[in-house]
This record gives structure tokens, sequence and C-alpha cells, in this order.
């Protein structure tokens, strides 16, 4: 019922679907590494509020995506979310939230993934009717997570689009392995289709970018929409830093 906790024992299983939640609950893990979902994760039904997933490791190589979080181009989407305290290795995403949602995401790792770690998409046109809401918690929050790539090449690990709204802060991105990550973090511009709008608003802030490898690409790739970015710190003179849509880094 609404309110309650499911408490997943410690253990490792094969998931050849997603488990559907469309519930006012938190389903919590016995911890990273021990608690071991191969294959599918979750979906979060459009219209659920306020529920929780932690304490989780996601594992694949073949799935696409862990968690999907509301319905593309929504105006509803999930509210008042978290996903807290879990480990993601392999996806070519690990979360993606899609529709006007807020919520929280934290205290995760994301290792090896292939695509994105983080996609945060909106309501589209939608969101370009509304003001950009800058400091307000109309947003996805994205902090306190560790992205490795693990030797994978991999595009960004943080991707909004069609009209997000996110929030990256006091995060960890490292590449390693020699392998490089194409725009760590990417606001998208209106490039995908006649209807299909960029990034709404982004806050980018206190964020750690380690940089190995002599890559083509950037820390930040800032393609579309309105934000505020300060306090990061870029690690390492390798790579690129800072492009504001183009190719010409800012710095």
């Amino acid at each position: 019922s609404d309110g309650d906790t499911v408490s997943v024992p410690a253990g490792s299983c094969t998931w050849n679907s997603k488990l559907t939640l469309n519930k006012k609950i938190s389903i919590i893990g016995a911890g990273i590494d021990n608690t071991i979902i191969d294959g599918h994760g979750f979906n979060a039904a459009n219209g659920t509020n306020n529920w929780r997933i932690s304490g989780f490791t996601f594992s694949s190589s073949s799935v696409t995506l862990a968690i999907q979080v509301g319905a593309a181009r929504s105006s509803i989407g999930c509210r008042d979310f978290r996903i807290d305290n879990n480990k993601f290795i392999g996806y070519s995403q690990g979360i993606q939230v899609d529709g006007h949602s807020t919520g929280v995401i934290d205290h995760n790792q994301f290792l090896g993934n292939s695509g994105e770690g983080i996609y945060v998409f909106g309501d589209d046109e939608l969101a370009w009717a509304r003001d950009t809401g800058l400091g307000t918690d109309d947003f996805v929050f994205i902090e306190d997570n560790t992205f490795d790539n693990n030797g994978v090449q991999n595009l960004h690990v943080m991707l909004g689009n069609y009209g997000g709204r996110y929030v990256f802060r006091y995060n960890t991105v490292k590449e390693t392995g020699g392998a490089f990550t194409a725009g760590m973090v990417d606001s998208h511009g209106y490039c995908h289709g006649s209807l299909d709008r960029g990034v709404r608003a982004y806050e980018i802030y206190e964020n750690k970018l380690i940089r190995d490898v002599n890559g083509c690409c950037y820390g930040l790739f800032l393609r579309g929409g309105t934000g505020v970015v300060y306090n990061n710190t870029f690690d390492e003179a390798k790579g690129k830093f800072i492009s504001a849509y183009g190719y010409t880094p800012i710095f």
C-alpha cells in the first residue's frame, strides 16, 4: 500500500522484464553489491509520486536501461521521487527520466556505461511555455554521484533534452582506462527534429571532472537551454573543458 517499505534481501537474480512501480512506496535492497539485479530494473509508471529505490546493484551488458521514470513528453511525469545509493554497471543508460518530473538521484555509482549514465528529458514544447524556474525545486537533482567510464568509450554521463530541467551538483566524473567520454555533462539543443526542443534549464555547480584522456570533446557541452555554471573543478590538463554550442572551447 502507499507509504509501505518493501525490503529486498541480499542475493542475486536475473529479471527478464522491468518491474512496474505504481504506488508511493520505498523499495530498499540490502545495499550495493549485496542485492544484485542482472538485466532489467524498474519502470516507474507515469503519475506515480513520492517513491524511492535504494540499495541495489544493477548490472547488464545487453539491456539498454535499468530504471525508467515517467512517460515521454508527458506534462505529468513522476514527482518527488528518490533514487539513491545504487550501483549501475554496463547499461547504455542507467536512469532515464521523462515528462515534467521532479526528484533526486543521489549517492549512486555509474561504472562502464556505454552511452549515458543519466537522461533527463522533459515535456518538450510545454516546458518552454513555463519560466526557467532557476533556484526552485522544479528540477531533477543529480547530486553526490560518482561516474567512471571504467575503460569504456561513452557519450555523456549526464544528458538533458526535450525540455528537461536538471541540477547537476557535487558529483565526481572520471575517465579511466584510456577511453574518453564525449561531452561529460550535456545540455542538448534543438537538433533532433522539427518538434524536438532542447534542454529548458540547468544548474551545474560544485562538480569535479577528471579528464584522463586527450579526447575529442568536452567536460561540459552546453548546446541549448538557459542556466548557470559555477565552482566546478576541472582536473588534469587533458582534452577540452567547456563548449557553449558548437565546437569552440570557452577556456
